[in-house]
């Protein structure tokens, strides 16, 4: 009968090393793996100090995870998501509604409500004029879209 060794042969340190490594000493390298803590790490002379460094990091670590943990609890108000502003030059205006046409040439119209407010130039609705250079305030949601406010930025001549 053939005895058979323990452990295979190996030809090189490289084959060896890579398919069946040596048995270390339970060290990972020169930064050890994160959130791991050995149970000497604060051992010896000088481990009053080791530990009071560290602190601060678990800290930090700490507050950070407090402050997902509130941001998930407490979620913030809806943002003006739907909130819009669109700017360019009145092409046309009526009692009810205003058409306005940006610098690309797109043009949007909006109805007057209740309580649209105008601000700047002629202060009213009825001051508006066709080449009026203005900021309307509306809100996606508004079907059709209505302006909340209308701001008059121009023409340069006319404040």
């Amino acid at each position: 009968m053939v005895d058979s060794p323990a452990a295979p042969e190996w030809r090189n340190g490289y084959t060896q090393g890579t398919q069946n490594p040596p048995a270390g000493n339970g060290r990972v390298g020169s930064n050890p793996t994160s959130g791991t803590t050995c149970a000497c790490e604060f051992s010896g002379p000088g481990a009053v100090e080791q530990a009071m460094r560290a602190t601060p990091q678990r800290a930090v670590g700490l507050a950070a995870f407090l402050v997902a943990a509130a941001t998930l609890a407490f979620p913030a108000a809806p943002a003006g998501a739907d909130h819009r502003d669109f700017s360019g030059k009145v092409k046309g205006v009526s009692e009810r509604g205003v058409t306005v046409e940006n610098r690309h040439g797109d043009r949007r119209s909006f109805v007057r409500g209740k309580k649209t407010k105008v601000r700047g130039g002629p202060g009213s609705w009825e001051g508006l004029r066709p080449g009026d250079e203005v900021i309307v305030d509306w809100h996606l949601e508004d079907r059709p879209a209505r302006a909340r406010r209308v701001r008059v930025i121009g023409p340069p001549g006319r404040k």
